[in-house]
């Protein structure tokens, strides 16, 4: 911004704020300038509202008014949960004036039994963004694994007339396998579509299936969750099985590998299947050529912590499955000087044993000790 002065009245800057969002000026100047030029932005308008990734219709204050007057439409609204309803979905302030305006009939939404004269629930439109963005996530492949096939040619049909936000081909994987999974197969799409009612309700799987040597066996077993790895562009899904520790020791297995899928009967209880084994790993980062944002791309699928040390340095703490050491290895090694992990264990030792071994296959003159 423009300006850094200490705020010590919200109400003085909600407005600014709320403009910023919406007009994305820079300076005081601008601000007054457009307050004088532009009429507001209504979100009924055809144009404006509907381009913004921002505006107010869309902000805490309006989700709140929404859900409290979903409930008086229900006849279900009380005081409690009228309070209840602006703490959850409004800031530390809101409850200072929200409830009085509404039950003050100050905004006059709400009569003094807690009813409303609306007969539907109020319902927040789709900007044209968001539509955009809808018609370009239903080009991809992937779509019709969540989505039944009614469902989706409703949608389809609905916004026939809407232009993509992007298409597949403006993006460059680079560093993407090309053997990713069969996403158009039908018996690709039927097997998915099980694994995951599986986990839903809690059902065991009669699955045949084709391990890395062709070898091809059946069994039992309970798929717990479904990961997506962007690199293999594959999925796959965790299961117990019974052969392994009575359940306990969950099995890691390929999508594409299943032949076939069966949903059994019996329903068990997730505590069966033992927790994915857990590990972690504190890295530094040293934000140069856009390393932050790239690395919370790469390790977008896990859990982590991340605290800035100085202006250029970042510690990261990665919390992932033990299975996905190598894989989160790959991911580190690729950062070059950028990455650096500071705590003993596993990636630690491997990482000095791969670059010593570098070493040592680029300069084998070098009288250096060699890995094991």
């Amino acid at each position: 911004m423009a300006y850094n002065e200490l705020i010590k009245d919200i109400n003085r800057i909600r407005d600014y704020i709320r403009n910023f969002y919406v007009y994305g000026f820079r300076s005081r100047e601008e601000y007054a300038s457009q307050k004088k030029t532009f009429p507001p932005v209504k979100a009924s308008d055809s144009k404006g509202a509907h381009d913004l990734v921002f505006h107010e219709v869309y902000s805490a204050y309006y989700n709140a008014i929404a859900r409290i007057l979903t409930l008086a439409v229900q006849k279900e609204l009380t005081p409690r949960k009228l309070m209840k309803e602006v703490q959850r979905k409004g800031f530390a302030e809101s409850t200072l004036y929200i409830p009085d305006r509404l039950l003050s009939e100050e905004w006059p939404f709400l009569t003094d039994q807690l009813l409303t004269d609306l007969k539907k629930k109020p319902t927040m439109p789709l900007t044209r963004i968001q539509k955009r963005w809808l018609r370009s996530i239903m080009e991809d492949p992937r779509i019709h694994l969540f989505l039944d096939d009614s469902y989706f040619r409703k949608l389809q049909s609905q916004l026939e007339d809407v232009q993509p936000l992007f298409v597949a081909d403006s993006f460059c994987y680079y560093d993407r396998f090309s053997d990713g999974d069969p996403y158009t197969d039908e018996q690709y799409i039927r097997n998915f579509k099980t694994v995951r009612q599986a986990i839903s309700c809690h059902q065991q799987l009669t699955i045949v299936y084709q391990n890395r040597f062709g070898v091809t066996r059946e069994m039992a077993v309970l798929p717990t969750e479904i990961e997506y790895s962007v690199r293999e562009d594959k999925f796959r899904f965790y299961a117990g099985h019974p052969e392994t520790s009575e359940w306990k020791e969950p099995l890691r297995l390929n999508m594409n590998r299943l032949i076939s899928c069966t949903l059994l009967s019996d329903r068990s209880d997730g505590d069966l299947v033992q927790e994915i084994e857990q590990d972690s790993a504190v890295i530094e980062l040293y934000d140069v050529e856009n390393a932050l944002e790239r690395a919370m791309f790469q390790f977008s699928f896990l859990e982590k912590q991340t605290e800035r040390v100085d202006d250029k340095t970042y510690r990261m703490t990665l919390y992932y499955p033990k299975a996905d050491q190598t894989e989160v290895l790959i991911r580190i090694l690729s950062f070059g000087d950028q990455m650096k992990v500071i705590t003993e264990g596993y990636l630690r030792e491997e990482i000095q044993k791969r670059i010593l071994k570098q070493v040592l296959t680029l300069h084998p003159e070098r009288n250096l000790h060699r890995p094991d």
